[in-house]
């Protein structure tokens, strides 16, 4: 992986965080690609919840709080040069101004999920195919965000802020049907 990073050389490496022993390969990964003097952005339940903290580490460079399509958007254009570099302009970023954490306003959450859309052609969903029960061929779709139960040891309250917001069922199915027409996919 930071092979091919180094051989690359993208506008910046994004890492999906969690807390827990699953941060231990991301943040050597993370201090690899950082040390190649790419940008490493985190985003994920973890960041999310400790953006501040998250970035007191000399390999983030940048945190992207809950949702990140359009952050993370915003951020490439302005790493690549195409708007001036506005960090303190983009909603739900985190970054270092003179190496001290800086926190964005938040970014309203999306109302209409269906404007973003996986790029299932550009993965290979082979290498994701899973068993389950009697189904070989099943992968995981998502179809809304959030959660609409209240568990108060949840981190729903803190990240998505109690709210569930779903797909259309139109998107949903036609989501599936691509994945069954391409990848003969029989669960998910």
């Amino acid at each position: 992986f930071v092979r091919r990073v180094a051989e690359e050389r993208p506008l910046f490496v994004g890492f999906s965080t969690i807390t827990g022993p699953q941060l231990r390969p991301t943040i050597e990964a993370s201090r690899r690609v950082h040390e190649l003097g790419v940008p490493v952005v985190w985003g994920g339940v973890h960041a999310t919840i400790m953006p501040t903290d998250v970035l007191k580490e000399g390999y983030v460079d940048f945190v992207v709080i809950n949702e990140g399509e359009e952050t993370t958007q915003e951020l490439a254009r302005m790493l690549a040069g195409q708007v001036p570099q506005d960090y303190a302009s983009v909603k739900g970023l985190a970054w270092k101004q003179a190496g001290r954490p800086v926190e964005n306003l938040e970014r309203s959450f999306i109302q209409d999920l269906d404007r973003f859309r996986p790029r299932w052609d550009l993965i290979p969903v082979e290498r994701y195919l899973i068993q389950s029960g009697p189904y070989d061929r099943a992968i995981p779709v998502y179809i809304s965000r959030g959660c609409p139960f209240r568990c108060g040891f949840c981190y729903n309250e803190v990240v998505m802020k109690r709210t569930w917001r779903q797909h259309s069922d139109e998107f949903v199915l036609a989501q599936i049907q691509w994945l069954k027409d391409n990848y003969r996919i029989n669960a998910v």
